[in-house]
């Protein structure tokens, strides 16, 4: 009897680099995709740091927010130095640079990871807040691009913790795999646990990567992602403005990526 003709797509697809793998049906992908579905929070968006790669439109709700926590360090901080000009301190965290970037080396640094465990290079989120800031610290910003580490680090924290933070900024990496059942039970968790006590009030594709296409939907591998805390919320309503008018290209050497319509339709 012959081979299973899965097999042999494997060991084709396997030799050119690529992995079969079954896949969850389109509604259990749609559902992960609502919990990424931009809203309208009844707050301006303003765009802090760079004009690319670097800056991030976030509500316009930053009077009171104490501290913005920073993991993972760029060639520059101009996300951190922006909201610096607004009263607003940053803490930045990363084991990979020896420092932080020229203008920013007097903000505190810690030169650890930030991940799922406290051990010799490394420190849960939760650990980082309870050392560096006061009890009595109000709102934070979590502004996070960890290169795909974003997954369990949100997995791993407590309610409490989140509920410290008025805005979340994240990249999200690894969207390519929102189809396979281990990647989408994890995004699933994590994106699911995060609507429910958030709102994602914008979405923008890197142009640094590319689109994929799963089964009938456009993915972009990577999206910088804003939440907003649901009691900051004013109104909601659908968001279908894309590009925002402050949205840039993250890189000028790529074409533009603009949102597929199925994130947000």
């Amino acid at each position: 009897m012959g081979k299973p003709v899965r097999w042999i797509l494997q060991r084709v697809a396997g030799g050119l680099g690529y992995n079969v793998s079954r896949r969850v049906p389109a509604g259990s992908v749609a559902k992960v995709m609502s919990f990424l579905r931009p809203m309208d929070a009844g707050i301006p968006l303003i765009r802090i740091g760079a004009e690319r790669d670097g800056g991030y439109l976030i509500p316009d709700d930053l009077e009171g927010i104490h501290t913005c926590l920073s993991p993972g360090v760029a060639a520059s901080a101009t996300f951190e130095l922006d909201l610096e000009r607004r009263g607003i301190a940053s803490l930045l965290a990363d084991a990979s640079v020896k420092e932080p970037p020229e203008g920013s080396r007097h903000m505190t640094f810690d030169r650890k990871f930030i991940g799922i465990e406290t051990k010799s290079d490394t420190m849960t989120l939760e650990r980082w807040m309870k050392d560096r800031l006061p009890s009595d610290a109000g709102d934070l910003i979590l502004q996070m691009d960890i290169e795909g580490a974003e997954w369990p680090v949100l997995a791993n924290v407590s309610d409490d913790g989140l509920r410290r933070f008025r805005i979340i900024v994240i990249e999200l990496h690894g969207l390519e795999s929102i189809a396979e059942p281990f990647a989408w039970r994890v995004m699933n968790e994590v994106l699911g646990r995060l609507a429910s006590r958030f709102v994602c009030v914008h979405l923008h594709p890197n142009n640094n990567e590319r689109v994929v296409r799963v089964g009938k939907f456009s993915i972009p591998t990577c999206m910088e992602a804003t939440f907003l805390r649901r009691d900051r919320v004013r109104t909601i309503s659908s968001r279908t403005d894309f590009p925002h008018a402050h949205d840039r290209d993250n890189v000028s050497n790529k074409r533009s990526i603009v949102l597929p319509k199925s994130w947000y339709q």
